[in-house]
């Protein structure tokens, strides 16, 4: 007697028909539910991970707005001091008549470079540029006092930071004591020459400025740089 005959047919049949069946659902577990799992995991990671990032810029935001919360006084103190700003040769040789009247140095020549800008990551993260000119200064003064006063008052009053780089101090008349004696008896003053190299930074933005505050304050830190390059000057 066959299997058939033993089990009977219409229960073979039913047995055949579980096992398509589960065939069939097998198939549709491998085939599209465990992929679209797949998927879905995926999927959620990715979220998570999107998550997490923005969780990340938030909290770079807060430490940011937190930082310049904290030092917005120097921020203020830096832009009153004309440090984060374009180099405006107008109010630069403006600065330098007054420094030099304030020094009561008797004669004063200068030369300002043209500008130069450095750019680097650390500054293309907060949108500024450095932005640097050479400065050159010949200075006549009765004695080194107010040359180191016209130093002082160019370093503390002069928009920007002032990196001096060299100083060369002559006194007049030259010679052994007794002539200078005897020129100081005969009536003639003493004088010293000064030349200073010099350079001159500031930050500028690369975001552009508004429109209507230029044309609100066309002589201020932001106005455009000198389209001469170079400036010379001089006050006596």
């Amino acid at each position: 007697m066959n299997p058939i005959q033993l089990i009977g047919f219409s229960r073979c049949l039913r047995l055949g028909i579980v096992l398509v069946a589960n065939i069939a659902v097998l198939a549709i577990l491998f085939l599209v539910v465990f992929p679209q799992y797949q998927n879905a995991q995926d999927d959620l990671r990715g979220l998570k991970g999107s998550i997490m990032q923005k969780r990340n810029d938030i909290n770079e935001m807060k430490d940011r707005v937190e930082y310049m919360t904290k030092n917005k006084g120097r921020y203020d103190t830096m832009m009153e001091r004309g440090f984060i700003g374009d180099q405006d040769r107008l109010l630069a040789r403006r600065r330098l008549q007054d420094i030099s009247m304030m020094s009561d140095v008797l004669d004063l020549d200068y030369e300002i470079g043209a500008v130069e800008e450095e750019n680097s990551f650390e500054l293309d993260e907060i949108g500024h540029a450095k932005v640097k000119s050479t400065m050159s200064f010949d200075i006549t003064a009765y004695s080194d006092i107010e040359i180191y006063s016209f130093l002082d008052l160019l370093r503390s009053e002069f928009p920007g930071y002032v990196q001096v780089n060299d100083i060369d101090i002559e006194r007049e008349p030259k010679g052994p004591l007794y002539l200078v004696t005897e020129s100081l008896m005969a009536g003639e003053m003493p004088m010293v020459t000064t030349k200073i190299e010099a350079e001159w930074v500031t930050l500028r933005s690369n975001v552009d400025e508004n429109a209507d505050d230029a044309a609100n304050n066309p002589y201020g830190l932001n106005a455009p740089l000198s389209p001469f390059g170079a400036q010379q000057g001089g006050t006596q």
